[in-house]
């Protein structure tokens, strides 16, 4: 794995740039300047560094000077990427072997990625803006010996000339949208924003909506098993917000006692108790951000109940590995889902857009998001969350849930945090009905949480107790209170007979969500011609469509035999969904959307179960 050092005293570029290098699967590490850089670039050795010029302490350029007379690190490629557009930077950079010089104001992560690739691989990039001669010349835009587009020489003379800058003006997000043009099956999808008008955007988004120290710090301690009191409440003084709520919650009819009011944090915190105190500090710092709901169909409430949900299994899950994580993986189950909400609601019509191009041309969605928006969602959803103000310790998990390749103590937190989530899902405490919901392998659940079947939570214990704790955090109205505690889907009169295979673990997502859909019986076996009597509809789980015993003529035989007609069956596979041919049955993916198994429920209660 190459390791990449990122120099740059902007907090805003230097973390989601080197997440997103995590992301694309390398090791990194910051410096916030010259100086802090060289001692890096000694003792990390990186293989290559990622230098903005402008900086304080050290400048990019002296950093460079420098680095060259070190004979061990003098040979380490640099790539530039500055805000200043300025010619005699550019020769300067050269002179000191720099070939790669990209603008904040017009680069995109996907061009960036392609940068780091050839550079690391050696071979020269496809732009050479530091060549500032070549560069100035407007003749050579078109000129094939460059090898460059049109569009790549022309930012290349606008770095060299000092045309561009990174503080012009964005055009109006909004009419830029308007103005794109709609992408066709053979057409390339339309610019709609930099990297740069991304990040501007999150900034003025995300003003006013930062998480506290203290806030982050209670949530935290308040789930730890060595939590005490009078530190909690030291923490909570912090946080003037987070008090007023705190003696609120103390002094409330539910809490309240014949001792007279509550006038101490201290008192207050021994009175009603940690989790109520760290369930009280994520209204204040996490769910007082997000928006209210939309005319989209966004419910905030339900993204409440969610969030609660996966944060409760996760620190569940975890506690029996490694208690000492429990509060790190409950927060980080409270945020799992913020970054992506945060986007939703500032980057609509530009998604919308993104969707709709991904079923024009096929292309995968994170190419496409990397092309229209210079950045992916993922990337997006890093920025937000460091805006917010999470600690690393919570940001990492969250970022490594998108990331298969991470490692090390946050990935193992991810792991369980995926868990957490297909179960949330099941549980039907989703945040809509797209959600995605699938069974785990044995072997899944025994890496993250070291037991092949953990145990379930009480699936009406836990619900009612997901339900009612947002519910009253939310501080709703009684009609609008009733209108949230209402289910996803209700419960239909249609029996499910669902065929597992045995390398499928009990702690079972979808197993959780077809038996509140239908009446559920779990089987490890097909059924029979006359099993199925009085079943509606079958579901079919197995590793591969060549599972002993699971594969489709053992599916089809029994199925076609019934003496009301054929079963509808829904056979789920670890592999890729393939259009079936006529007469026969195809598999599809595990992982399907509450919607679509709902959808099966109704089509299977449309059939005979006689």
């Amino acid at each position: 794995m190459s390791k990449i050092l990122v120099i740059d005293d902007m907090a805003i570029f230097r973390d989601p740039i080197a997440a997103s290098l995590r992301m694309a699967g390398y090791e990194t590490c910051c410096a916030a300047d010259g100086r802090e850089g060289l001692s890096m670039l000694k003792s990390q050795r990186p293989d290559l560094v990622l230098l903005d010029v402008a900086m304080p302490v050290m400048d990019g350029l002296t950093f460079l000077k420098s680095m060259r007379r070190e004979s061990q690190v003098a040979t380490t490629p640099v790539i530039i990427l500055t805000a200043m557009a300025d010619k005699k930077c550019v020769m300067e950079a050269a002179g000191l072997g720099v070939r790669d010089y990209l603008l904040k104001s017009r680069f995109s992560l996907k061009e960036l990625l392609e940068r780091v690739g050839k550079r690391l691989a050696g071979g020269e990039a496809s732009t050479t803006t530091a060549d500032a001669s070549a560069a100035a010349k407007p003749r050579q835009v078109a000129g094939a010996k460059t090898g460059m587009t049109a569009v790549a020489a022309t930012r290349a003379r606008e770095a060299a000339t000092g045309k561009a800058t990174a503080t012009a003006p964005a055009p109006a997000p909004a009419k830029r949208v308007a103005a794109a043009p709609q992408p066709g099956a053979n057409e390339e999808p339309p610019e709609l924003l930099s990297a740069s008008e991304c990040l501007n955007r999150v900034k003025h988004a995300m003003q006013g909506k930062t998480l506290s120290g203290a806030v982050a710090h209670v949530i935290s301690l308040a789930g730890s098993p060595r939590a005490d009191a009078s530190q909690i409440a030291a923490l909570i003084a912090r946080d003037s917000t987070l008090s007023v709520r705190v003696l609120q919650a103390a002094n409330s009819a539910t809490y309240a006692s014949k001792r007279g009011p509550v006038t101490t944090l201290s008192d207050a915190v021994r009175n009603i108790g940690c989790t109520t105190i760290r369930n009280i500090a994520a209204t204040v710092g996490i769910f007082d951000a997000m928006p209210a709901t939309g005319m989209d169909g966004f419910n905030p409430i339900r993204c409440w109940q969610h969030s609660f949900a996966v944060a409760r299994l996760t620190e569940m899950l975890i506690t029996n590995v490694d208690p000492e994580q429990a509060g790190t993986a409950y927060l980080a189950g409270l945020c799992h889902d913020l970054g992506d909400i945060l986007i939703r609601t500032h980057f609509g019509p530009e998604l919308q857009q993104v969707m709709d191009a991904q079923a024009r041309t096929g292309r995968p969605r994170a190419e496409l998001e990397r092309q229209m928006l210079g950045m992916t969602r993922s990337d997006l959803a890093t920025v937000v969350m460091t805006y917010i103000g999470l600690p690393d310790n919570i940001r990492g998990p969250v970022e490594a849930m998108h990331n298969p390749r991470a490692t090390g103590p946050s990935a193992k937190i991810a792991q369980v945090l995926n868990h957490a989530e297909f179960y949330a899902n099941g549980l039907l405490l989703a945040s809509n009905i797209d959600s995605p919901v699938m069974p785990l392998l044995r072997s899944a659940c025994r890496k993250a949480v070291g037991e092949e079947t953990p145990a379930p939570p009480s699936i009406d214990e836990f619900r009612a107790e997901i339900l009612c704790l947002a519910a009253m955090l939310a501080r709703l109205t009684p009609a609008d209170e009733a209108e949230v505690l209402k289910p996803l889907y209700a419960q239909r009169e249609t029996s499910i007979w669902l065929a597992r295979e045995k390398s499928f673990s009990e702690f079972d997502p979808l197993a959780t969500a077809l038996s509140l859909l239908a009446k559920t019986e779990v089987f490890d076996r097909l059924p029979t011609g006359e099993d199925l009597a009085g079943y509606h509809g079958v579901v079919v789980v197995a590793p591969d469509s060549n599972a002993p015993g699971f594969d489709a003529s053992n599916i089809q035989k029994p199925l076609a035999m019934r003496a009301a007609g054929p079963v509808p069956v829904l056979w789920l596979t670890g592999e890729r969904a393939t259009a079936p041919k006529e007469g026969t049955l195809a598999p599809r993916p595990l992982a399907l959307s509450l919607a679509e198994l709902a959808a099966f429920v109704d089509s299977a209660s449309q059939k005979p179960a006689a």
